[in-house]
Formats: structure tokens, sequence, C-alpha cells
């Protein structure tokens, strides 16, 4: 089989935020890859990985559909995605990986090598939308794999297929980007650490690692924006700053750090504490604004911890107000129910589905010249 180069390949479409370094392809985030379309009869692919805590899972996707969904061991492997298929038609092949970077491993890389098949890639056919979806563990997937209950934390519990993101992205024919990060927050993460938060790396290619490898691999090196101009920017943030409220004063044993109080004695809300969300909101807001010109941003949030419903709706409100932006909106999700939840106390595929239709309903809207009754 012919040994083709990502580099080098112009008809290999690359998924997501990634380095190319030393000939190999870095990656880092959910859902980044690659995507193309081959009239390969046999393919496969080779990969690098190291890990010293959680292993990387990988999703395969041939013509849309889930074709593998495998754990990748430490070293070189090489992954088979064709195997005697029928000559004659052209394959869109997806190959993605479907776990989040871990800052809490030292040793965590994951490199494509190379692809080999016995036919090259075609050109793609472009696909008319381009989406970007900002988030935490929702938007990373926890929990969409697993048995209700199932708490154990490993890769297996993570997922791309049957997300709120891949059902949009599938739905509209669009490329999808993500950016979202377990615990982590718009102004702070679960136990209140400010470090947590997504808007401060939204700069880097993946500056919440910390492996041996950032150096080699450069993901702390600037992001260039102008690779992937989305569309529509998808903002799912704001249910760990939730969780920061309710893990108010308690101290955090494997962090060694005491959650800040946010909670007065009557248990009402601190009022900076929403205050620190809202500023937070209307920051990002005005950076994503910046940087994408063009983009529809749409806020969205309440699949589980919903008590920030109306704080982060008025400080969106709040912004377009300051800035006249009309080209940004929010959306209230609906909440996960008991019979939805799948692993890991997270929402599960029918919460996820639930969540894509609203955040569609609204897409669509708006691309009719419609309006939305929340803001």
């Amino acid at each position: 089989m012919e040994r083709i180069s990502i580099g080098e390949s112009k008809n290999v479409k690359i998924l997501g935020r990634t380095t190319y370094t030393e000939g190999k392809l870095n990656l880092f985030w959910t859902a980044s890859g690659i995507d193309l379309d081959t009239p390969a009869t046999e393919m496969y692919i080779d990969v690098e990985t190291d890990f010293e805590k959680y292993e990387p899972w990988v999703e395969i996707y041939v013509d849309g559909v889930l074709s593998q969904k495998r754990m990748v061991d430490k070293g070189v492997s090489r992954i088979y995605i064709l195997r005697k298929m029928d000559p004659g038609k052209v394959r869109n092949i997806r190959f993605i990986k479907c776990t989040q970077p871990h800052p809490s491993d030292k040793r965590e890389m994951f490199r494509i090598l190379g692809i080999g098949a016995d036919a090259d890639p075609v050109q793609m056919e472009k696909r008319p939308v381009r989406i970007e979806f900002i988030g935490d563990s929702i938007t990373s997937g926890e929990g969409l794999h697993g048995a209700y209950g199932e708490m154990s934390n490993t890769g297996a519990m993570f997922a791309v297929d049957g997300s709120y993101h891949s059902i949009i992205a599938k739905e509209l024919d669009a490329d999808a980007a993500l950016f979202s990060m377990c615990g982590y927050g718009v102004y702070s993460g679960w136990c209140g650490m400010t470090k947590e938060s997504m808007p401060q790396y939204y700069g880097q290619v993946c500056g919440v690692t910390d492996s041996i490898y950032d150096d080699v691999t450069g993901s702390h090196e600037k992001w260039d924006h102008s690779l992937f101009r989305p569309d529509i920017v998808i903002i799912n943030l704001g249910t760990n700053d939730s969780g920061s409220i309710d893990m108010s004063g308690q101290y955090v044993e494997d962090k060694d750090w005491t959650c800040p109080v946010k909670i007065n004695e009557d248990g009402s809300v601190k009022e900076e504490a929403l205050s620190d969300i809202s500023g937070a909101v209307v920051s990002f807001l005005k950076e994503l604004r910046k940087i994408h010109p063009d983009a529809m941003l749409i806020w969205c949030y309440g699949m589980i911890r919903g008590r920030l419903d109306e704080t982060l709706k008025d400080a969106v409100h709040s912004y377009r107000r300051e800035t006249g932006d009309n080209k940004a909106f929010y959306v209230s999700l609906p909440e996960t129910r008991k019979e939805e939840f799948g692993s890991r106390f997270h929402p599960g595929r029918q919460s996820h589905k639930h969540a894509a239709e609203m955040i569609l309903d609204t897409i669509r809207k708006l691309q009719n010249g419609g309006s939305i009754p929340e803001i």
C-alpha cells in the first residue's frame, strides 16, 4: 500500500486545533483528527501515543457511520480502517480522538504518523458551514458511553458519537472544531479555581496541557485563528461555575484547595460571585467578536446545574446592550431528566439529542431571518 503524508496531501482535511511537527500531526482536543474521501479498498492509519494516567480513545467513521471506537496503546500502533472493501466507490473516512487533554498527565501525547492506502484520497466537497463548540465535560462527551451509575474515570466513558455537537454538525453538514475541558468554566472551574477557565486558553493551541512533550508538539503556541473561521460559535459554559457555588467553602483533598466561599449565611449566592461570572461572560463574548467579527455567537446552558440560567442570560443581554451586537444570542437548554443521564452523572444520549434539537431550532430560525424570544 502507498504511504500518504498528511502534511503533503491537499486532500486530507485537518480537524480541530492541531500542530504539525517533525512530520507528524499532533492531536490534543476532543474531535480533532483527519477527514478524507478515498476510493481505497484497504487503508490504515499509524499513530504514536504516550500517557501516564489516561489512555486515549479514538472513533472511526465510514460514510458518517461509526465503524470503530477503541482505546490506543502506548507506542506506535497501526489501526486498520478499511479491509477488503468493494472497489469503485468513494468513501468518506473520519478518524478522530474522542478523549480530551488531561492537564494532570505529564506524559500525554497523541500523534498521527501517516496513512497507508491502496489509493490516494480525492478532493472533498467543501461543507457549507463551520462551527466551533466551546465547553466543558458536556461538550467533551463525558458520560455518553457507559451505563447509568458507572463512575469509572476512564476514556471509555467519553464519546463524540451521540453528542449534541455531532448531531448539530451532521444536520447542518458542517465542519466542527471543539475547545472543551472537563471541570472548566467561564470564570472558574468546579472548585472555584480561576486558572480553570476556558477563555484564558482560547489564544493557544492547547494551553491546558502540562506534558513533557509540550515543547515538541507546540501545544502552548499561539493558535492561528485564520486556520478555522467559524460561521457559528456555540459556547456551552457555566455548569462548572455553578458547581463552584455548590462547593462553597469545601476542601478538595486531591487539589489541596479550599473552595472560595460564594454563599451567604442565609443560603443566597453572594453578589460578587454572580458578578464575576457575568463579567467573564461579557469579556469572553467581546474577545470572540474581536476574533470572529462575522460569526453568530450562541451561548447555551442548562443541561445540568441550571441555577445560573438567568445570570448568564442577563450577561449576554448586557453584552448586546453595551456593544450593539445583534448576532449574539442565549439559549436555555432543557435540564437532563433522571432517565436521561449516562455514566458519571453526566447527560446521556437522549439529553444531548434534546439539547441539539433546541440549538438547531434556534440556528434555523436565525438563518431564516427570524428571532428568538430569550433576547
